[in-house]
């Protein structure tokens, strides 16, 4: 279980890359592509720091 901990913060900030890809192939108008890409990679970010900082 460590281990897929250890990855947790990655996963995030790759899935916050993947909608904001997808936001900018689709045409949509709307901002919420934006704001749950941005939620992704910045909480995947901090959650990365601090499970390596403190956890392993």
């Amino acid at each position: 279980m460590k281990e897929f901990v250890k990855y947790l913060g990655v996963v995030l900030v790759l899935a916050g890359v993947v909608i904001l890809i997808v936001h900018s192939q689709t045409l949509g108008a709307s901002n919420s592509y934006l704001v749950a890409g941005m939620c992704c990679v910045t909480i995947g970010t901090v959650a990365h720091i601090i499970i390596n900082k403190f956890v392993i």
